[in-house]
């Protein structure tokens, strides 16, 4: 039985967010119904589609993406069930006291299943400080292009510096003050990300690093903004004055920058938030839009 109560708080909330109160309860061993799906897929030489696969030095569980069933193996049966497995993502939770390397540990998981892609890693908890070389080998074997680093786990002081940021689609790092003393994100580390998803905390990026990731917008540089929710490092007064520059105001908190893409209008939204789910600081939160055909 999967021990749903052990789990950190953060990974119960996440399972209560992605599943029926009820499968909680009742979280088991794989089901008849699971493993009859799993081989069909492997009958057609299919990649298995994982939604999330939650990865402990105890076990490892995982919800198919068109099943609300969490299901646990141990680590020797991942090679029978999830061999070839496309997974969204992969939760990595170390337990206190772990004496492991973590990325070491997860490679000696999964050197096994073959895995066609890993969307998302996310790095839970550790004790131990993670190898950035090992991890950036992970990554680029499995396909993956997104990472979340909670404050729980370890990374080196300089690991923005030794992270392949310009290879990241997505980021999400420092949702509240880290324990490890690692270098701060500057602009250095900012001008080389062109992914469409970064919720960054604590930070070192000053104005003009907003005005080249504006400028580089306007030139097309970067093609998609999904989001971007950052940390304020600076006087919200040095903000406001470079969006009265740069910007076209739509309300006290909000800004508008505009560019023409092919048949269509682009608009970058700027926002100014006292706190987001994301951080209790002053942030500020940038999403793209496409608004409108341009008629010729």
């Amino acid at each position: 039985m999967f021990e749903f109560e052990l789990l950190p708080n953060e990974m119960q909330l996440e399972v209560l967010k992605r599943t029926e109160f009820r499968t909680v309860q009742s979280m088991k061993i794989v089901s008849k119904r699971v493993q009859q799906f799993i081989t069909v897929y492997q009958k057609y030489m299919m990649p298995i589609p994982i939604r999330q696969l939650f990865i402990t030095p105890e076990k490892v569980s995982f919800t198919l993406s068109h099943s609300n069933e969490i299901n646990t193996i141990n680590h020797e049966d991942i090679e029978n069930f999830l061999r070839g497995a496309k997974v969204e993502l992969l939760w990595l939770e170390m337990v206190i006291g772990s004496e492991l390397e973590p990325i070491e540990f997860l490679q000696s998981i999964l050197k096994k299943t073959n895995f066609s892609q890993i969307a998302c890693l996310k790095l839970g908890s550790s004790k131990m400080e993670c190898d950035v070389a090992k991890l950036t080998d992970l990554m680029k074997s499995s396909s993956c292009t997104e990472l979340v680093v909670d404050w729980r786990f370890r990374v080196p002081e300089n690991f923005f510096n030794e992270l392949s940021i310009k290879k990241l689609t997505g980021l999400t790092i420092g949702n509240q003050e880290s324990p490890n003393f690692y270098q701060p994100f500057k602009g250095e580390n900012f001008r080389k990300f062109r992914g469409d998803w970064m919720e960054l905390g604590a930070n070192q990026l000053r104005t003009s690093d907003f005005s080249t990731l504006f400028k580089s917008w306007k030139k097309g540089e970067i093609h998609w903004i999904s989001l971007y929710n950052i940390v304020i490092s600076f006087p919200v007064a040095e903000l406001l004055v470079l969006m009265k520059n740069e910007t076209c105001q739509k309300s006290p908190t909000r800004w508008i920058i505009s560019r023409d893409s092919d048949e269509t209008k682009d608009e970058l939204e700027i926002c100014f938030l006292q706190s987001t789910n994301f951080s209790k600081h002053p942030s500020v939160v940038i999403r793209q839009f496409k608004v409108s055909e341009i008629l010729w």
